[in-house]
């Protein structure tokens, strides 16, 4: 039994240098260059929020889209079918130039997101477009900085993945690692996104979903986009500077992570071996220290320095995407590891029983697959 401790304990430790060279490689490609020149001839820029059943957070948004210093701006939401007042707040903010765009009946093959996204595309003027969650927070300078940011790199598309202003609630403090797997399991075929807000080059994006085929079904519909825009693509950390934020329910993240876990591991059977395999791993040492107390030896001491070193490499990844309090990471981290391992479990079933929703809507119902990311 010490001896199957010990072999796990390895095996777990690899995974954590694995885990470390990859986050540390991805916070210093992610990271936006300072300083950073404005760009002086600025081009328009449509800010496009598709939306269902927002009305909780919709009002925040808006008013924080409209506080923005860019000069040369429209915005623009879709209404998704919504079954609240969504569509009346939206008409509220008629009279500050937001532009309502009524949802139509998903075509055949479509996912709502998808299908919102293709619309306000289509719909927008600007040169650029800006796709937002209603969840999701900017700056009054965000569109300035992630334009100056774009034009300065030369990129047609830039994901930004958002930090959390209030790291001090529950739902932070236990909520999903979304971003952070996408950070440390990126590589040649599998770049970082970001759904929260991304920025494309309005008239490259059009050329793109005029020939990409099933779009429309797309489980993460921005990795496919990234991988067509190739190295005139880019995904950043926000900073202080740039001003993306968010916030999520805890039942929202948990939904999500259903919808995106199995597919990151190629939702099949060696993608499910490979989770439970990994997910395992990253459990191992706080198995093990649990152990430890009904007789300690030298095998729950190394456990637990491996639990504390698995601590302070998500307290690394915390302190880039929380503003305060990010050391509280490193005490949540048992918990955060077995959440990540049922979640995966879940998301394997859910995709396993056809039960992955999207906003109230099945998935599985509109033939939505997923490409071997």
């Amino acid at each position: 039994m010490i001896e199957m401790a010990f072999i796990l304990l390895c095996i777990s430790s690899i995974a954590f240098i694995f885990l470390l060279a990859s986050l540390l490689k991805s916070l210093k490609k992610q990271r936006i260059p300072r300083p950073r020149t404005a760009a002086s001839d600025v081009p328009t820029v449509s800010i496009c929020i598709p939306a269902r059943n927002e009305m909780h957070a919709l009002t925040e948004c808006l008013e924080r889209v409209l506080a923005s210093t860019y000069p040369k701006l429209e915005v623009l939401v879709l209404d998704d079918a919504s079954q609240d007042e969504t569509s009346i707040i939206i008409k509220s903010f008629a009279h500050a130039g937001v532009r309502f765009v009524p949802g139509k009946p998903l075509p055949a093959g479509w996912l709502g997101r998808n299908y919102a996204l293709e619309t306000l595309v289509r719909e927008a003027s600007g040169a650029y477009v800006i796709f937002m969650d209603v969840d999701t927070f900017v700056a009054p300078r965000t569109v300035d900085e992630l334009i100056g940011y774009g034009l300065g790199k030369n990129k047609a598309m830039v994901s930004v993945i958002p930090r959390r202003y209030d790291a001090y609630r529950a739902n932070v403090l236990f909520g999903t690692l979304r971003y952070f797997w996408q950070l440390v399991l990126s590589g040649a075929k599998r770049v970082p996104v970001s759904s929260s807000l991304w920025l494309a080059k309005r008239d490259t994006l059009l050329d793109i979903l005029n020939r990409l085929s099933a779009f429309g079904s797309e489980i993460e519909p921005e990795q496919k986009l990234a991988q067509e825009f190739k190295d005139k693509y880019s995904c950043v950390i926000s900073d202080e500077e740039l001003g993306v934020g968010y916030e999520k329910r805890w039942k929202s993240q948990i939904d999500t992570g259903r919808r995106l876990l199995f597919p990151l591991f190629g939702k099949n059977l060696t993608g499910f071996l490979s989770g439970v395999l990994f997910f395992a791993l990253l459990n191992v040492p706080t198995a093990v220290v649990l152990a430890g107390f009904i007789e300690w030896q030298l095998a729950n001491t190394l456990a637990t320095i491996l639990l504390i070193a698995y601590g302070s490499l998500y307290a690394l990844y915390a302190k880039y995407v929380w503003t305060t309090r990010w050391w509280l990471a490193v005490v949540i981290w048992p918990y955060t590891a077995i959440q990540e391992f049922l979640l995966f479990i879940a998301s394997v079933w859910g995709y396993t029983s056809k039960s992955i929703t999207w906003k109230n809507r099945s998935i599985h119902a509109r033939g939505a697959r997923n490409e071997s990311d």
